[in-house]
């Protein structure tokens, strides 16, 4: 209340000093009538600079040592949306064997079913089911480009109560026509699986520690 009253005291005091001096003030206008807005002459002009180091320097472009420009590659893969967008898959070859993959960018996992993989209901208990019951596409058959690494084992279960246990071993990975050699993956030989008939796995696009 008290603050009210200096502010209003001030009020006056400007607008009797305003009077005295003749000092013009700018018209209010009344109730329902608008000025139109005019544009300015005044323009603040944005300009790129070079990236930085730290945290302000953490993007894509920072890593290509302060280029204008990013490189556009050759190499595409076209991605395909399931479930109303909710879901993309994408091409991915496991050796010579092409399978169609769901994009997760949630985890680093990048995994296909094996061949003769066992299947189970993914709530408990684990009931053993026909490996058609869990609904992936085309599976993995094993061939000698791929190489197991010993004493890794591949065992994940995901919040939706799925899960898949099996192997993990190097294999040659092509998508977009980029090919991995010896590229880390996991291969399915147990799984808890609610598929959609059509995709064998996922492709991991996380960072690693995900």
């Amino acid at each position: 209340m008290f603050t009210s009253l200096l502010l209003v005291l001030a009020l006056a005091i400007c607008i009797s000093q305003c009077e005295a001096a003749n000092i013009p003030r700018s018209p209010i206008p009344a109730a329902g009538s608008f000025t139109p807005l005019t544009q300015s002459p005044h323009v603040l002009t944005l300009n790129r600079r070079n990236p930085g180091k730290g945290l302000q320097s953490r993007s894509a472009l920072s890593r290509h040592r302060g280029r204008s420009t990013i490189p556009v590659s050759s190499h595409n893969a076209p991605l395909t949306a399931l479930y109303l967008g909710a879901e993309y898959v994408t091409d991915v070859t496991f050796g010579t064997e092409t399978f169609i993959l769901v994009i997760d960018t949630g985890s680093s996992n990048t995994w296909v079913a094996e061949t003769n993989f066992k299947c189970y209901t993914y709530t408990l208990p684990h009931t053993p089911l026909p490996e058609s019951a869990c609904l992936f596409g085309p599976t993995y058959n094993i061939t000698n480009t791929f190489s197991q690494i010993h004493d890794e084992n591949l065992n994940f279960t995901y919040d939706s109560g799925e899960f898949i246990t099996g192997i993990i071993g190097n294999e040659d990975v092509t998508l977009a026509g980029i090919k991995v050699e010896k590229q880390t993956v996991g291969i399915v030989q147990a799984a808890g699986w609610l598929g959609d008939g059509v995709t064998s796995g996922l492709l991991g696009l996380a960072y690693p520690d995900l």
